[in-house]
């Protein structure tokens, strides 16, 4: 049953449809981010001739892990804070307000080391598709060897977002 005494204006409830979707398409993007997660680490094991086309193949997976960690994110803005960020920089603002309460609608949703996690991914993401060229196949190695960490931190965090509404 959820708890809609959280929600202290009356004109602002999501309805129970919102939140359950909501925790649909979380359930949903976990299970994919389980998958690239899985994929990165068997890439990152790839080493040979064809390093470049490694690199291209990781942080393709980076970006679409990132790509669905947001969508949750969205989602959740959508139903609960009823609020988006809409600023050129939306995508780390985004991640800011996943990582704050947001007074009687929900506690923070990301811990610290998440929300550290995703803005390095955020990051990794937005140069690449900017300077492919310039990325070391150290940074690489570095974010293969955290999607997995990340991955959990995840599904930890987002996992509270069910339990907050008590589905």
């Amino acid at each position: 049953m959820i708890d809609m005494r959280r929600f202290q204006s009356g004109l602002l409830v999501p309805s129970r449809q919102a939140l359950e979707k909501t925790c649909l398409i979380i359930e949903e993007n976990l299970d994919e981010m389980r998958a690239l997660a899985a994929e990165a680490s068997r890439a990152k094991n790839l080493k040979g001739s064809e390093d470049k086309r490694r690199l291209l193949l990781m942080a393709g997976l980076f970006f679409d892990f990132y790509l669905l960690a947001e969508d949750c994110f969205l989602q959740i803005a959508r139903s609960v804070d009823l609020w988006i960020p809409g600023s050129l920089d939306w995508r780390r603002r985004l991640i800011g307000l996943m990582r704050v309460a947001i007074p009687d609608k929900r506690p923070p949703l990301l811990s610290p080391r998440t929300a550290d996690l995703l803005d390095d991914f955020l990051i990794l993401c937005l140069n690449f598709h900017r300077h492919s060229s310039a990325l070391s196949a150290e940074k690489m190695e570095k974010m293969a060897g955290s999607v997995e960490e990340l991955y959990e931190l995840l599904e930890n965090d987002l996992g509270g977002f069910k339990r907050l509404f008590r589905f």
